[in-house]
């Protein structure tokens, strides 16, 4: 019953040997360093004696019976509690600070941030073009509103132009008639003056002149006549 006993526990140390926990390997280390002198000391004996030395973790005497393992001293329990502080110590000052070392620091976080600097950059941009669209968005109500006004004005200055255009032509009719009228009344004028009335004024004046008598005054005789009489009105006052 001893002897299983001793089998349990020397299997249960070589399980608890065979896989450390990577927190536990350099308190482990340190330990075998400080218990390897003691066992070579305790193996020199049986050595002068002509005897095998006892193995440590697992193995057998040399009666077949399993061999006493050694139990954890002090010293290793202090190793391992310090380097269990010493790595608490450093997690808590990566948590407080919230950064590390480049190697401490894994690719994913890198492109994390990487990536959170990316976003940061471009939701920035995308509020400033929001603000340039917005104010972009008002100067192009205003050009709609001026070009609506401007296009209403041409509008009003075409339909202008076109009744001023038909007065136009209308009135450049009507001139067109006048001179038209007055040129006919010229020929008619210079008709009758040539071809009726010079004739006749020449044989009364031949009459006149058989009877002792003076000419008959010209017709610019007679216009000049009626011009100065007019003058002479509008000096006096009769003629307005």
């Amino acid at each position: 019953m001893e002897q299983q006993e001793t089998q349990t526990d020397d299997q249960a140390d070589a399980r608890s040997h065979e896989d450390p926990a990577p927190d536990d390997a350099a308190a482990h280390q340190a330990d075998d360093e400080d218990m390897q002198p003691a066992a070579a000391a305790a193996s020199a004996p049986a050595r002068k004696r002509g005897r095998p030395p006892k193995k440590r973790r697992g193995g057998t005497g040399v009666d077949g019976s399993a061999a006493p393992s050694a139990e954890p001293g002090p010293a290793r329990a202090a190793s391992i509690s310090a380097v269990r502080s010493r790595a608490a110590a450093a997690a808590t000052t990566a948590e407080a600070t919230g950064s590390g070392s480049a190697a401490d620091v894994s690719p994913e976080f890198k492109d994390l941030r990487a990536l959170l600097a990316h976003a940061e950059r471009l939701a920035a941009s995308v509020t400033n073009t929001a603000g340039l669209v917005a104010n972009e968005s008002i100067l192009l109500r205003e050009y709609v509103t001026e070009r609506d006004a401007l296009l209403e004005e041409r509008a009003s200055r075409l339909r202008d132009v076109a009744e001023i255009t038909e007065d136009y032509e209308a009135i450049n009719a009507g001139l067109q008639q006048l001179v038209d009228e007055r040129d006919q009344l010229r020929a008619e004028i210079n008709r009758l003056q040539t071809h009726i009335y010079t004739p006749l004024k020449d044989r009364i004046d031949q009459v006149r002149l058989q009877a002792g008598m003076a000419k008959l005054p010209t017709l610019q005789d007679e216009h000049d006549a009626r011009v100065s009489e007019y003058l002479q009105q509008r000096r006096s006052g009769a003629i307005l």
